[in-house]
């Protein structure tokens, strides 16, 4: 299995994981240590089983890394490797001005700190010379890393490449371990720079405790979000067009993230929100799909309810709140009498309304919610 090992500091981490996810993006194998100890595990043992294992290694040259006791243990292992091997591995490339160890002086190194995009195509397009895909690791092996383009924004390139080729494996379940997001640390960041604003308020008992619920309810949201991505990412790559689901899934997570960061907001005073550049951003609470603040979510002139339900029994599956502009409303309005999925079917209403909301209820209220997969089955009609 062939993989690349990125050797790094902590302390550089929102730099490597954006490197991971780019590479990853572009179908090159990344192994990060970050996403893959879990509680009890060994750190030594993970860390050097990953570097054995591993066909190159990327070795983030930095001031932190250079002044690390355990950096500098995984770099003599990386050397051990090439020596036992005889054969060079490791890639330097550079993140500030620190000089590159008098080990691997002699070097070619890739230099991160005069211009990010052009360094990524350039390792890219050295891996691939080398032949390196992500195709050659099993889609159960895969660390999927996804970014947020901002703070509400996933970005779906990742998730394409992953549904295109689940699509090519239907018997093959992606796990919940497997998905991991770069946004969470910033939410963790600023829900304990909102706690420091409540201990200097006086009488503050009822808004900790307060805050305390807040704090556990963003923990339920983040724990959905891996759910229902996980969800759509293994029950609808046999029906379904792969790069259309991408769509389903960034709408699904933008919906709990702007609930997250609509409670994280009452707890942040105006200078923090302008520093963080989010002061004139608007989220939505968790009421949104039933109220206008739909229209200024979705960016549309106005919202409507259909029905979904069973074309054999008249069963109601679920509501679904859509842009009034939608084709299916406006057909629905000419002649209110239920049409099939078939009649009604537009890419927005099932990939941008449907199927979010669909998850959205089904996670929510897992007992209660039937998951609809097979829409040839389906009626719309108003609500």
């Amino acid at each position: 299995m062939s993989k690349i090992f990125i050797s790094h500091s902590s302390k550089d981490n929102d730099f490597v994981k954006r490197l991971a996810h780019d590479l990853l993006t572009n179908d090159i194998p990344v192994w990060l240590d970050a996403y893959e100890l879990s509680l009890g595990d060994s750190l030594y043992d993970k860390i050097f089983t990953g570097i054995k294992e591993s066909n190159y290694l990327i070795v983030v040259i930095s001031e932190h890394y250079n002044s690390s006791i355990w950096t500098s243990k995984e770099f003599r292992a990386i050397l051990a490797k090439e020596d036992k091997d005889r054969k060079k591995y490791l890639i330097p490339i550079k993140i500030d001005k620190s000089e590159v160890p008098l080990e691997i002086a002699d070097r070619l190194y890739q230099n991160f700190e005069l211009e990010y995009e052009s360094s990524v195509k350039n390792l890219t397009r050295f891996f691939k010379r080398e032949d390196f895909s992500i195709k050659s690791i099993p889609i159960e092996k895969r660390q999927i890393i996804l970014n947020f383009s901002d703070y509400t924004e996933v970005d779906i390139a990742l998730i394409r490449s992953i549904l295109s080729d689940s699509h090519l494996h239907r018997n093959t379940s992606i796990l919940k371990k497997q998905i991991f997001f770069n946004g969470y640390a910033s939410i963790d960041k600023l829900l304990a720079i909102g706690k420091n604003n409540l201990l200097s308020i006086e009488n503050n008992k009822a808004i900790l405790e307060q805050y305390d619920k807040d704090s556990r309810e963003i923990e339920h949201f983040v724990d959905y979000i891996s759910k229902g991505v996980l969800l759509m990412l293994n029950e609808f790559k046999p029906n379904n067009n792969t790069q259309l689901i991408s769509i389903s899934i960034y709408w699904y997570v933008k919906m709990f993230m702007n609930m997250i960061y609509s409670i994280i907001n009452r707890y942040l005073d105006k200078k923090q929100l302008k520093d963080l550049n989010i002061e004139d951003k608007k989220f939505y609470s968790l009421h949104f799909l039933s109220s206008g603040s739909f229209s200024a979510f979705y960016d549309v002139n106005g919202y409507a309810r259909l029905d979904v339900f069973d074309k054999n029994d008249n069963k109601i599956y679920c509501s679904i709140t859509v842009d009034e502009d939608c084709y299916a409303y406006k057909e629905l309005k000419k002649l209110p009498i239920p049409i099939t999925f078939s009649e009604a079917l537009s890419h927005d209403l099932m990939y941008k309304y449907l199927i979010p909301q669909n998850v959205y209820s089904k996670i929510v209220n897992e007992h209660q919610t039937v998951l609809m997969t097979n829409f040839k089955d389906y009626l719309v009609g108003l609500s």
